[in-house]
């Protein structure tokens, strides 16, 4: 069991590089760029570099000015160290972005935790106590007919007329 584990574990990181690394390369590989677009902007502005200079200066602070292969190691080694640059929309550290978002994003995931388990269990019972009845195949198909017109809550099963209701609605 512990070989099959860390067998997994070892597929998961190499699945994780190549994944980043097809992503990474994608994205090089665009017709246009934000560099592209920053420089347009930044050479725009009065007494500014011209796009070029600032074409060359925006590759290598990206390190874009390299090879796939070594653009893609530089990011890699960018990430493990904790630099992740700076937020192109916010025009701050991405690392102070983040951590001033993070919370909301565990107090929604919390939320939607509870919610799934509230609606998730009592359908669980109801299709596990009645497998294979109108009830099952109602809740199954037909979710909110389900919770409009039955009580996933009840131990029993939904009335006739709750029954004709949800296959009316689309259950069967």
């Amino acid at each position: 069991m512990r070989n099959y584990i860390i067998k997994r574990i070892l597929l998961s990181i190499l699945i994780l590089f190549s994944v980043t690394f097809i992503i990474y390369a994608i994205l090089r590989c665009l017709p246009a760029s934000y560099v592209e677009n920053m420089a347009m902007q930044l050479a725009a502005a009065p007494g500014a570099k011209p796009y070029t200079e600032w074409i060359d200066q925006l590759n290598a602070s990206y390190g874009l000015d390299k090879g796939i292969l070594a653009g893609y190691l530089t990011w890699l080694s960018d990430f493990a160290r904790g630099n992740f640059g700076d937020s192109w929309k916010f025009t701050v550290p991405v690392i102070e972005k983040f951590n001033s978002v993070i919370w909301l994003s565990f107090v929604m995931g919390a939320i939607s935790f509870v919610l799934q388990l509230l609606i998730a269990i009592p359908l669980g019972i109801v299709a596990a106590t009645k497998q294979y009845s109108k009830a099952d195949y109602c809740a199954g198909r037909n979710f909110a007919a389900y919770i409009l017109f039955c009580n996933p809550f009840k131990a029993g099963l939904c009335g006739e007329a709750a029954m004709v209701r949800c296959v009316w609605s689309g259950g069967t």
